[in-house]
């Protein structure tokens, strides 16, 4: 229910954001590629407003970051989609705050499965 939620949300700001930036779960915690993604890119405007060189070299830095894999046609394709998009909640404190809160508590939800797991092996 709270994944529904958090892509509902996105897809008001960032359509699509799931399965553009998508990779199964990291088994060590059970983040997802597109979580961390949408902490810092939640709307299309954060990755259109930047250059696309700049859009490559943060996301790339992200990746690094979080321990996924980058691709430089990925994150081209991730921009050049980005720009195409028209989204109905604007890029406001309100709709970030929204969004973060959605993706912590998915997170949070994500982790504690993840160690219940671990747990249980």
């Amino acid at each position: 229910m709270l994944k529904n939620n958090l892509i509902a949300l996105l897809d008001q700001t960032f359509p699509g954001v799931d399965t553009l930036v998508s990779s199964p779960p990291r088994k060590s915690d059970g983040h997802e590629k597109w979580f961390d993604f949408s902490k810092e890119f939640w709307h299309c405007e954060c990755v259109c407003g930047l250059t696309e060189k700049r859009f490559i070299e943060r996301y790339r830095k992200r990746c690094r970051k979080a321990g996924y894999n980058f691709s430089q046609s990925k994150a081209e394709d991730v921009y050049v989609d980005s720009c195409g998009h028209i989204n109905t909640l604007p890029k406001n404190d309100y709709a970030q705050l929204l969004i973060a809160q959605a993706i912590s508590q998915r997170s949070a939800i994500a982790e504690s499965r993840f160690a219940v797991l671990r747990e249980m092996k």
